[in-house]
């Protein structure tokens, strides 16, 4: 009788082993998560965010004002993390210029997310007479490197924000920000029109 017991036992631990292991495996292992859209910006993105998620209640969208390009890595990666591999990933970020960024560092930053994600890079502008020519130029570079990026990589994008500047589109308040509310608006459509587009 006790060798029944023992080998009974021993049994029913090999059981609860069996049955504990795919459930430690499936949390270890699950499928990750797909979010459809994430935004990732500064303060521009902060104004337009309101009018962006009334429409797209869904989108992620992760705006800080103040946030320098080089922030962009480091975001893509926490947005990874947090919300899982997006279908859309959406650039906003160049506004505000940090040394020694590269179109090296944008192109390396497109590849954080898998080539099935579609990128959007939303082109960016300083006005020189504010800001100086300098700083105004780097917006002009930067602007460059997007649409170079863009015709490099397949499922990749530009939302023309600096040309509807230029053209008199939509008006800034401090040769900088959209204004308030129609330029943020404005923003938010160029947005939405441009993925609708493109898919």
């Amino acid at each position: 009788m006790r060798r029944i017991a023992l080998r009974l036992a021993a049994g029913l631990a090999l059981v609860a082993g069996l049955t504990l292991a795919p459930a430690s495996a499936d949390a270890t292992f699950r499928t990750p998560r797909t979010v459809n859209t994430v935004v990732i910006g500064d303060s521009i993105t902060v104004q337009g965010s309101p009018y962006l998620l009334a429409r797209r209640p869904k989108w992620i969208v992760d705006g800080v004002n103040g946030r320098r390009v080089a922030a962009l890595p480091r975001r893509i990666k926490v947005n990874l993390r947090e919300h899982g591999t997006p279908h859309r990933l959406i650039i906003a970020l160049g506004q505000n210029i940090s040394a020694d960024w590269t179109k090296a560092d944008y192109a390396a930053a497109t590849k954080l997310v898998p080539a099935t994600t579609t990128i959007y890079f939303i082109t960016t502008y300083r006005d020189p007479l504010v800001f100086g020519q300098e700083a105004a130029d780097t917006e002009a570079t930067y602007s460059s490197w997007m649409g170079e990026i863009a015709a490099a990589r397949a499922r990749t994008h530009v939302i023309p924000w600096r040309d509807r500047v230029i053209d008199g589109s939509v008006q800034l308040v401090d040769g900088s920000h959209p204004t308030d509310p129609d330029g943020r608006k404005y923003w938010a459509n160029l947005v939405l029109s441009t993925v609708a587009q493109f898919g």
